[in-house]
């Protein structure tokens, strides 16, 4: 019994020692909705697994950072190895800012409000005890899961916009997925 579940700790281990995040945040001009999303790749064949949430409120890098938070929490709740150290995690974002105010201490203190230093302070202790690293990719260019993240934090916020049933977000999130897994194969 002991090696069988060394087997399958393993096993796990293997499979979830690598992450791949990409995140993205929409705010609208209109209302004041903000749409986060983010798309979780541990590689090995395993699927895309996508995240969307919509919440009121927040400023275009306020909600850039929520969307790194939501996103590894996320990854925690797949695995909650994955915060731990024993996997090698990389978060791609489009905001320079972001990425920034997470890999330099203190370099935020300025340019911020506090809304947006609770952010930080929120992801960094998270992943206080995660081989983390923090990374800017050009938005709506090559990258992929990116261009993945921006389409489902676009969704989330005109479905919260338009008040659409929480059933058809989750459909179409998945199909957004799914076609972007092909793409990444292809």
């Amino acid at each position: 019994m002991v090696a069988t579940e060394k087997a399958v700790t393993d096993e796990l281990k293997a499979l979830f020692c690598r992450l791949e995040i990409a995140t993205d945040a929409s705010v609208g001009h209109r209302t004041s909705w903000a749409g986060h999303g983010w798309v979780l790749d541990f590689g090995k064949g395993l699927p895309l697994r996508p995240g969307l949430k919509a919440v009121s409120g927040g400023s275009i890098l306020e909600s850039e950072l929520r969307a790194i938070r939501l996103a590894l929490v996320a990854a925690k709740n797949v695995h909650t190895g994955v915060l731990d150290g024993s996997c090698a995690v990389t978060v791609s974002s489009d905001s320079l800012t972001a990425v920034t105010m997470l890999n330099e201490a203190g370099s935020h203190r300025g340019h911020s409000t506090v809304a947006c230093r609770d952010e930080v302070q929120r992801i960094l202790t998270l992943a206080a005890f995660a081989d983390v690293e923090f990374r800017w990719v050009k938005g709506h260019a090559d990258h992929q899961l990116n261009v993945l993240a921006d389409r489902l934090a676009v969704m989330a916020r005109r479905h919260k916009e338009a008040d659409l049933p929480a059933e058809d977000t989750f459909r179409m999130a998945v199909g957004i997925v799914e076609q972007g897994h092909m793409d990444l194969a292809a």
